[in-house]
């Protein structure tokens, strides 16, 4: 059994995505349920969501990813809550140890981007970015003010050095790899007619862009750059994305919630990106599969001073009702 630990909004996108036949038993539970229960099933559990969680909560967390850990055989924990790092300590990392060429910053130090263009996020959310391509110092301050004038929380805004590159005219693509255990699985493209890049954008690609596909998923070229990005970040189970620029791999971003949208739910409309898609699913579970410990039996919590009271003043406990 798997058993994702995530917040409401996060175990909500996993509650409604249609079951399928190739991925092994899986439940969603949230961190309220992880603090409060008084005895944890057999399973492998996957800590989704660690970076929207505050320092409180990941400190909690992080007790019992330790403690489902410690009773080995049925009992399996995915995402160290007190390491894994967020976006913006990820991608200043990944920068530093020379995976990625460009930086990030927050918006709230001193140091600024060293070129330009660059773009402002914000580090708690995946939602797009606040500002489009700015081209000076001066344009950046200026969005820095009116976002933060618009009520935006300082601390929360991150600053990213433009880096993506068309693969030809009105073409730009994604890729991504998936982290499960020890597995590294390639995911199928995203093709979109806009530097970022969410999802494929239905715009047409030559022919030969899907047969290149085909052997990336079969030869898994990324696997290597994505297992030094994984263990950078800490992170043990997600989707790191990916793009080339200059000929290298750039590393935008690691999701500990990755959607698991199959190609059943979200058909291709080109019939060979949909065939490598279900590979790429095909791969994705199998991978599942790995790390389904199958076993029975449970096993109790925990408790400390801190959870005492976590769980007696229910005041305190909003992490459900977050995000």
């Amino acid at each position: 059994m798997l058993i994702f630990i995530g917040s409401r909004r996060q175990t909500y996108v996993l509650r409604h995505m249609q079951r399928d036949e190739r991925m092994p038993a899986w439940t969603c539970r949230t961190y309220a349920w992880l603090f409060r229960t008084r005895r944890f099933p057999a399973g492998t559990y996957i800590f989704t969501a660690v970076d929207r969680l505050d320092a409180g909560e990941r400190r909690l967390a992080a007790l019992f990813y330790r403690h489902l850990n410690a009773q080995g055989g049925a009992f399996r924990a995915l995402n160290d809550p007190a390491i894994a790092m967020g976006r913006y300590r990820l991608l200043r990392t990944l920068h530093e140890a020379g995976l990625n060429d460009f930086n990030a910053y927050l918006a709230t130090e001193q140091q600024r981007p060293s070129r330009y263009p660059v773009f402002i996020r914000r580090a708690s959310s995946s939602i797009a970015p606040l500002t489009g391509l700015l081209r000076s110092a001066d344009e950046l301050e200026a969005n820095l003010a009116r976002l933060i004038a618009a009520g935006e929380a300082a601390e929360d805004l991150i600053i990213i050095e433009y880096c993506a590159e068309e693969a030809a005219p009105g073409i730009f693509i994604k890729q991504s790899e998936y982290r499960v255990g020890d597995r590294y699985v390639p995911n199928g493209s995203q093709f979109s007619a806009g530097w970022y890049v969410k999802r494929s954008t239905h715009i047409e690609v030559p022919e030969s862009y899907h047969h290149a596909d085909t052997a990336l998923i079969a030869a898994n070229p990324y696997a290597d750059v994505a297992a030094r990005a994984f263990a950078i970040a800490g992170i043990e189970y997600g989707r790191a994305d990916i793009g080339m620029v200059g000929g290298r791999p750039q590393i935008y971003e690691i999701n500990f919630n990755p959607e698991l949208t199959t190609q059943r739910e979200r058909p291709r409309p080109h019939p060979m990106h949909s065939a490598n898609w279900d590979r790429s699913d095909d791969l994705l579970f199998e991978a599942m599969h790995a790390i389904d410990t199958k076993g029975k039996g449970s096993v109790g919590t925990i408790g400390n001073a801190e959870l005492l009271q976590f769980r007696l003043r229910f005041w305190r406990n909003y992490a459900p009702q977050r995000y």
